[in-house]
């Protein structure tokens, strides 16, 4: 099973090989990069660290509006031959507004093109759960042939049943071609107090159902933090990185 955080290039640059993380045995490292403006200077930084570490960088490629299909999948294609071992996602949370809010056929064409572009193995696209993301994620998947993606931010008074049901619902999708939880949180303004007992919990349920992939978001506190980042946020390093509880829930968890 993969099991990571997510964050922002820079973001692992500064915190990944951090002592206090050691216990949570990571094994993979998801960031976003934007497929019109590749940072090979940061990329060629990384990486290297995220080896060291046992780390394998997977990378959702996306941007803020609709690409060209065809040069979407050249992108792809090239992150692909230019670093073999960097596990690719198909854009991210294509749904939303701020990135792109693009049609899921749209979508269902990016999948294919950048399947047929690298022949090798390639995450799904994971939809922002907002009303009506799974129908959307029906209509983008159709017949693409690619892992299911899910992203999990539950916001109910059963947060563990809104797990469950998300998670069913995208096996179900992939039809036996796997499932990954691409991202995962509970979010303060959510769950104020409990955030760490909730991600322990989620994290053995998520297993026990086989998620192949489990990616917490976020590995390090914003800094310097909006109002709004320290509400919505659950990170398993503080600004001076030392380890959060949730970090410190997770360790036994993987222990």
């Amino acid at each position: 099973m993969n099991f990571g955080l997510n964050e922002e290039l820079t973001g692992h640059q500064n915190f990944a090989g951090a002592n206090a993380l050691t216990g949570l045995r990571l094994n993979v490292a998801r960031f976003g990069i934007y497929w019109s403006d590749l940072n090979y200077t940061h990329m060629d930084a990384v990486f290297p660290q995220l080896s060291a570490l046992g780390q394998r960088p997977i990378a959702t490629v996306y941007g803020t509006s609709a690409p060209d299909p065809d040069a979407y999948a050249q992108a792809i294609a090239d992150l692909h031959h230019t670093y073999p071992s960097l596990l690719l996602q198909v854009w991210n949370e294509p749904n939303n507004p701020t990135f792109g809010g693009l049609d899921p056929s749209l979508v269902r064409t990016l999948m294919s093109k950048a399947r047929a572009a690298t022949g090798g193995p390639l995450l799904g696209t994971p939809m922002s759960p907002t009303p009506g993301w799974k129908q959307y994620a029906r209509d983008a998947y159709a017949g693409s042939g690619l892992p299911v993606s899910l992203h999990i931010y539950p916001s109910g008074s059963q947060p563990m049943n809104e797990v469950m049901v998300n998670y069913q619902f995208g096996r179900g999708l992939a039809g036996g071609r796997g499932v990954h939880v691409t991202e995962l949180g509970f979010q303060r303004k959510f769950y104020p107090i409990n955030q760490a007992d909730l991600s322990a919990a989620a994290f053995r349920f998520l297993k026990s159902l086989g998620a192949q992939t489990i990616i917490f978001h976020r590995l390090a506190e914003p800094v310097p933090a909006s109002d709004w980042e320290r509400q919505a946020r659950l990170w398993f390093l503080d600004a001076a990185g030392n380890s959060t509880a949730i970090c410190r829930a997770l360790i036994r968890e993987r222990s």
